[in-house]
């Protein structure tokens, strides 16, 4: 038996992150910025994750030094002979410059925003969150009856930077309804610093249990330090994160899992954005 052979045996037997080393070809290269593997990655969550979802797949996750494309591009040749690559969507600009360089690869760009065309070869998977946030404003109503003899506060924060964004929002409001709170809405068209965020979150006609929704993209981090509300609902994976009871789940995992179920020449893909529950009611606490 051949010297690659027994190096792709190998490669199974001890189980490791990446399902083939050098010379047993992967089915898929997935590569992480140093920021999304510092964040998303952090303690190889993503990694694991990854690894359950491939199946009989062969998926080699790769981290990149740095976002640049001469980076990028040494990061994915190392990988082995895959003909799928999949990066996240913030990458997809330096991508678009290396896509030249790896003829025949298929770049999956997981959680792509951008409306416009994409080049050649690349395939945008796209997440909608319209029916997430809709359930999002349906627990919410549901928080705020569940605490109704307390004077409960409702406290939602939009990035409204896109018409996508701002549809999101719509659902979540219609869905919200009337709900027996004193409810305050705020809307960011560009993404608030912590003063602001602090200055927002200052509501002192509000003395009941609140909720807080946080949809503000980039600014969610700080905007969790700021608030003080006794339960946050939020976009992204926040299961352990203290007072988060609910999130728009987004994860990049299942954007790799629709790009390994693809077809090679793709152009799009759309996937539903999932709307996860940590708590039923959230937990009174202090108030913003």
């Amino acid at each position: 038996m051949s010297e690659r052979w027994w190096r792709c045996v190998l490669s199974l037997l001890l189980g490791g992150v990446v399902l083939g080393i050098t010379g047993c070809a992967a089915d898929a290269v997935v590569v992480f910025d140093p920021v999304f593997a510092a964040t998303a990655d952090a303690g190889g969550v993503m990694t694991r994750r990854i690894r359950d979802i491939s199946g009989r797949k062969r998926v080699r996750v790769i981290h990149a030094t740095a976002p640049a494309a001469e980076e990028l591009l040494v990061a994915i040749r190392s990988g082995g002979q895959a003909d799928r690559v999949i990066v996240p969507g913030l990458l997809s600009g330096e991508i678009e410059r290396l896509a030249p360089e790896l003829p025949g690869v298929r770049f999956f760009l997981v959680d792509h925003a951008r409306a416009s065309e994409v080049a050649a070869g690349l395939t945008p998977i796209t997440f909608d969150r319209t029916h997430a946030f809709s359930e999002a404003g349906r627990f919410i109503a549901e928080w705020a009856a569940q605490h109704q003899t307390m004077s409960p506060g409702v406290l939602l924060l939009f990035s409204e930077e896109s018409a996508i964004r701002v549809a999101e929002r719509d659902a979540l409001l219609e869905a919200l309804g009337d709900p027996p709170a004193v409810v305050r809405v705020e809307g960011f068209s560009t993404r608030p610093n912590r003063d602001r965020l602090r200055d927002v979150a200052r509501w002192p006609e509000q003395s009941g249990p609140s909720i807080v929704g946080l949809f503000l993209s980039g600014a969610n981090a700080t905007a969790r330090e700021v608030v003080t509300a006794s339960a946050i609902v939020t976009e992204g994976s926040h299961a352990m994160t203290p007072r988060v009871v609910a999130t728009v789940s987004n994860e990049f995992a299942d954007g790799v899992a629709a790009a390994l179920g693809a077809d090679h020449e793709t152009d799009g893909i759309t996937i539903p954005a999932q709307f996860l529950r940590f708590s039923a009611t959230g937990a009174s606490g202090p108030q913003f």
